[in-house]
């Protein structure tokens, strides 16, 4: 089997040819379902279905570093509540994994999309505005920003898989079959225990491993 990278993909630096006896396919769900990787011989018939049985959301965060904490170290997940349920913003502080002075704001859906067209002041308004309805006027401007862009990132194209109406677990199943003994799957996708996180991904990644080892 070969794959390569679709018309409709960002070219990497080199155009080199990689050749191996065993390989595992840990590609973010985004783009098994875009295709932005061509496979020849094509997936299975069974496999295509799968992927496209799975939605593919958006979350971005945006990190926000501030001179001191002003907010309540003892908790982790806050919000502003609104009537617009759709401009809400979920807050959580990393405090207590050892991350001092750092506020995190997540944005999901359609709000998630939006902002990565936004510059980076109107992102910061739109999260100090929220930041000071719940701790007051007078909190200090953030020292540095950072965000998060899954949804246009090419090499992602979006963020957290969920299940379609209709569709179960079974499906990350016939996503992780590998193809014979030389084509592996990996990726949180494939975790029908642990879709949509981090440490899904890492176990799908120890298990395509497993299963390379027994392929011997």
């Amino acid at each position: 089997m070969a794959c390569h990278s679709g018309s409709n993909a960002s070219l990497l630096e080199h155009d080199n040819i990689l050749t191996a006896d065993r390989v595992v396919v840990a590609l973010p769900l985004g783009m098994l379902k875009n295709q932005n990787v061509v496979f020849d011989p094509i997936l299975p018939t069974e496999k295509l279905t799968a992927i496209d049985s799975l939605g593919i959301g958006t979350m971005n965060k945006v990190f926000l570093k501030f001179e001191e904490n002003f907010w309540y170290e003892d908790g982790y997940f806050f919000e502003y509540l609104k009537e617009d349920h759709s401009q809400i913003i979920e807050f959580f502080s990393p405090v207590p994994t050892g991350a001092n002075n750092v506020i995190v704001a997540v944005f999901a859906g359609q709000q998630a999309r939006s902002i990565e067209k936004m510059e980076d002041s109107g992102i910061i308004d739109l999260v100090m505005n929220d930041l000071k309805g719940m701790f007051g006027q007078d909190i200090p401007q953030p020292l540095s920003f950072k965000k998060t862009t899954w949804h246009t990132n090419p090499y992602s194209l979006g963020a957290y898989p969920h299940l379609k109406p209709g569709a179960d677990l079974t499906a990350c199943s016939e996503i992780a079959k590998p193809l014979g003994s030389k084509v592996f799957f990996a990726g949180d996708a494939t975790s029908k225990d642990y879709m949509a996180t981090a440490h899904g991904a890492y176990l799908s990644g120890l298990d395509a491993a497993n299963r390379i080892i027994n392929s011997f």
